[in-house]
C-alpha cells in the first residue's frame, strides 16, 4: 500500500509511531482502504450494531422510526477532532446514508444528554447507547435500514508486539470486550432455587 494513502489518518499515526494503539471501528470503507497495511495487527473485538437515540418526548418519533424520518430529521454526530474526512463523507462511509447533521461532538458520551427538547436523532453503537439510556431521557430504536458491517477493533503496529506493557494493554482490552460470563455463584444459587419467590 502506498504510504501517501495513509497520510493524515489514524492509520498513518500508527504507521509512523505517533500512536501506539487504536481502539475504534474497523471499517475499511471508513479508512477508504481495500485492505490494511501488512505492518499493522488487527484484532476484531465484537460486531457493532447501531441504534437510533431520540428524546423520550420527541415530537414526531414514536415507538418506531421510518427510513424517511431518519433521513429527514436533523442529526447529532460524533466527529473526533483530527479526523481527515469531511463530515458528510465520514457519515456516508459509516452508515451508507446522507444525513442532515446539525451538531457534532468530539466524542459519543455526551450525545444522549443533548437530545432532550430537540428533534435531533443520534446514531450510536448499541452497547454504549443502552448504557447511556439509563442516565439520559432517551428512547432507543433500531436503525431503519441495513448498515455496512462494522466491528470494534484494536489495531497496533507490529513493532510494538514485543513490548510487555503494550502486550498487557492489548490483552486487557481484548478481555474487556468479551461478553461477560454469568457469575458461578449466581448460577449455583439459581439452580438451588435461591431466586425463587417464597
Amino acid at each position: 500500500m502506498p504510504r501517501r494513502a495513509l497520510l493524515g489518518t489514524t492509520l498513518s499515526r500508527l504507521e509512523y509511531g505517533d500512536t501506539d494503539l487504536f481502539l475504534g471501528l474497523n471499517s475499511l470503507r471508513l479508512f477508504g482502504l481495500r485492505e490494511f497495511p501488512q505492518s499493522l495487527r488487527i484484532v476484531d473485538l465484537r460486531p457493532v450494531r447501531w441504534l437510533c437515540a431520540v428524546a423520550q418526548d420527541h415530537p414526531t418519533v414514536g415507538d418506531t422510526i421510518t427510513a424517511e424520518q431518519y433521513l429527514a430529521l436533523p442529526h447529532v454526530f460524533g466527529w473526533p477532532s483530527g479526523h481527515t474526512l469531511p463530515l458528510e463523507e465520514l457519515v456516508r462511509r459509516l452508515l451508507s446514508a446522507d444525513l442532515d447533521v446539525r451538531a457534532t461532538t468530539q466524542g459519543l458520551l455526551e450525545i444522549p444528554f443533548m437530545l432532550a427538547g430537540t428533534q435531533l436523532v443520534a446514531t450510536l453503537p448499541e452497547d454504549l447507547a443502552r448504557t447511556l439510556a439509563k442516565l439520559a431521557p432517551v428512547k432507543l430504536l433500531p436503525v431503519p435500514f441495513e448498515t455496512p458491517d462494522t466491528h470494534e477493533v484494536v489495531i497496533w503496529h507490529k513493532r510494538n508486539e514485543p513490548d510487555p506493557g503494550h502486550a498487557w494493554l492489548r490483552e486487557v482490552l481484548i478481555a474487556a470486550a468479551q461478553p461477560a460470563a454469568p457469575s458461578p455463584t449466581l448460577q449455583a444459587a439459581s439452580r438451588d432455587g435461591a431466586d425463587d419467590p417464597p
